[in-house]
């Protein structure tokens, strides 16, 4: 008889553990299938499936972990920014060595624009894994955002020097010292960049601004022509706005040269590429004005101020071509409206003088 009780305690424990490790497997499912949800487009089942899992009793710090990360992607997908941050938040608080946390809410913060904090978090996943070249490059260009501008260039380097890295580091590099205006190193770190991957077609556009800005047109040209060569549309438009600045510059580079035929079909292609590019549209009417194409020139005008009305410089040149015409009225407008955008637009103000003085 004395055999009964020392047998019970251990299958007492036998089914303990089979039902911990069977609540245990369940939650894995559970999370498992949140996950798959929320992939298949299927967001607030999940959401409502990891509310449920998450107020249960007994679940472990990684399963805690793992639900509030998911749960904050789900916020982001729904552009609710801060309770993405407060669940990514809650992740590191469950399990302090969260990666996964750290991650989101390093890539969350640098999406809002708020680099310091998108700063703080790439350097503690720095710490945590300094091969990983994204947490490196990140953190390098995070730095750069906020204009520290040895910090960046500092981390920057080393994320160069990483098996992972294809030129984006020595461009990142470039960008941080062309709104410096250290144009020269600049132009160093995009040379790097194309002897790594020659198909990047952002640096070439980025060496035509500097060249532009340096009076060398015939290699700010050359190096449009390659960066539109090598991708000649954008979609979407966000990034199609950069190529018809490419465009627009190119075709002032070849005004500047006097080559007008090709800097008319340059604008237009920026103008195809985005209709609502106001610079185009003025270069485009400056170019027709030049050639004594009026009526042309003024409509061209015209649609760079729908596009962009603080244009000082359309109001100006429309109030120009305008008083060609004998539209006095519309003239004065049109200047009046450049003085007040650019109170120190001489030109305009000149312009409007001039027509003040005029007789009656």
């Amino acid at each position: 008889m004395s055999l009964g009780p020392k047998l019970i305690l251990p299958l007492t424990l036998a089914l303990i553990l089979c039902q911990t490790a069977l609540a245990a497997d369940k939650t894995i499912d559970a999370l498992d299938t949140a996950a798959q949800m929320f992939v298949q487009g299927q967001a607030d089942q999940a959401k409502s499936m990891l509310d449920n899992l998450i107020n249960q009793k007994g679940l472990t710090k990684a399963q805690l972990e793992r639900g509030h990360v998911l749960k904050g992607k789900i916020f982001l997908q729904k552009s609710q920014v801060q309770e993405a941050i407060a669940e990514f938040k809650e992740a590191l608080k469950s399990n302090p060595q969260s990666i996964d946390a750290r991650y989101m809410l390093a890539l969350t913060y640098f999406d809002m624009g708020d680099f310091a904090n998108a700063e703080t978090y790439f350097k503690e996943l720095v710490h945590k894994k300094s091969d990983n070249f994204e947490y490196v490059y990140n953190l390098g260009v995070a730095q750069g955002k906020m204009a520290h501008i040895d910090d960046a260039i500092g981390t920057l380097s080393k994320a160069s020097k990483m098996t992972d890295s294809k030129g984006e580091p020595q461009f990142a590099m470039g960008e941080i010292y062309q709104l410096d205006k250290q144009y020269d190193k600049a132009l160093a770190r995009y040379e790097e960049c194309i002897v790594i991957n020659p198909k990047f077609a952002e640096v070439y556009n980025n060496m035509g601004v500097i060249y532009s800005i340096k009076s060398d047109f015939p290699s700010a040209v050359k190096s449009f022509q390659k960066a539109l060569e090598l991708k000649p549309n954008y979609n979407p438009a966000r990034k199609n706005l950069g190529y018809a600045e490419a465009h627009t510059a190119m075709a002032v580079s070849l005004m500047t040269q006097g080559k007008l035929g090709e800097a008319q079909a340059q604008l237009q292609k920026a103008i195809e590429i985005d209709p609502q590019f106001a610079d185009a549209h003025y270069n485009l009417g400056l170019l027709l004005h030049q050639q004594n194409q009026v009526a042309q020139a003024i409509l061209h005008y015209q649609a760079a101020l729908q596009n962009d009305p603080r244009h000082a410089r359309a109001h100006n040149n429309l109030g120009v071509a305008y008083q060609s015409q004998g539209q006095v009225d519309l003239a004065k407008k049109e200047y009046g409206e450049a003085v007040r955008l650019k109170p120190d637009y001489t030109e305009a103000k000149d312009n409007l003088d001039k027509l003040d003085k005029l007789p009656k």
